[in-house]
């Protein structure tokens, strides 16, 4: 009877500990969790602008608008989760709530860019390359352009060493910027109120071992 009773005691323990596992493991990581743009994730690097050239279809001012800091933190920063989905980057979307990551946004160049002698697509697009140090092939690259009704991103339809290529109907401003995911991924965290759960259920299987090691001895 005693030892159906220790039996029992420790069964009931396991199966504790067994449902609280999967619980711990799939909570939340504390930080940043279900805030998109955590101040202290984001970096806007507008310091170290390069020079952007063209394949001599156009002509490039580099200079840069007083509206384009506020603008790659509009369009970039503000939603982390919505401009890694846009730009296909898991690494982007994690860190949107990942208090052990940042994004920086590094403006490579900036400028005015005209069309000469470049004609447009059947579509109405002029396809621009623009040589931009800095870009490497397979680097996240957003082209910001300053339109009649503001700033739009654009997803560049080419990436390589050197160069970005892409698609747009109007000219004016436009900026070259790099995004790029630092720090290590957080292990889940769950809290003081985890603990105190695992500890509890360690208690408890140690207790019902306990126990049966001295109703055996007797």
């Amino acid at each position: 009877m005693i030892k159906k009773k220790i039996i029992t005691a420790l069964t009931v323990a396991a199966v504790f500990v067994a449902s609280v596992m999967p619980v711990c493991a799939s909570s939340p990581s504390t930080g940043n969790t279900g805030n998109q743009n955590p101040t202290s994730s984001t970096e806007i690097d507008n310091s170290n602008r390069g020079q952007m050239s063209s394949d001599g279809q156009y002509t490039v001012t580099n200079n840069a608008d007083g509206s384009l800091v506020a603008a790659v933190q509009n369009l970039l920063l503000n939603n982390l989760a919505a401009t890694g989905n846009a730009f296909g980057n898991s690494a982007i979307v994690s860190a949107a709530t990942n208090a052990g990551q940042k994004v920086t946004a590094k403006v490579l160049a900036a400028g005015d860019i005209e069309p000469k002698g470049a004609q447009k697509d059947a579509d109405g697009f002029y396809t621009v390359t623009l040589s931009v140090p800095g870009v490497a092939a397979g680097d996240t690259i957003a082209v910001l352009h300053k339109g009649a009704n503001g700033w739009e991103t654009i997803i560049p339809t080419a990436v390589a060493n050197g160069s970005v290529t892409f698609r747009v109907k109007s000219f004016s401003p436009f900026a070259i910027v790099k995004l790029v995911v630092s720090g290590a991924v957080n292990a889940p965290q769950t809290g003081s109120d985890m603990f105190a759960v695992y500890a509890l259920a360690l208690m408890g299987v140690a207790g019902a071992a306990y126990c049966g090691k001295k109703y055996l001895a007797k």
